[in-house]
């Protein structure tokens, strides 16, 4: 599965947030993931249409997480 992680500030009133797109499963596996990553980036989020949304730029953490925990396939896309 490939997992695409991105920072963007695109209409967000100039705050920068922590894109993971791309995950394909079950929502409790999404809910489970959704929660690791809030708790080790120590910040708040959302999830909107299948994408996580982490407050802050985080990409390197979240990146290093996903690795970690067996997403042999993960990209970071953009900037």
């Amino acid at each position: 599965m490939k997992l695409y992680v991105s920072r963007d500030k695109k209409q967000r009133a100039g705050k920068t947030v922590t894109l993971i797109e791309g995950f394909e499963g079950p929502q409790e596996v999404m809910n489970h993931l959704f929660s690791a990553l809030k708790s080790i980036c120590a910040s708040g989020g959302s999830m909107k249409d299948g994408v996580l949304m982490i407050q802050g730029d985080h990409v390197k953490k979240v990146l290093a997480y996903l690795t970690s925990d067996g997403y042999r396939q993960t990209k970071q896309k953009g900037g």
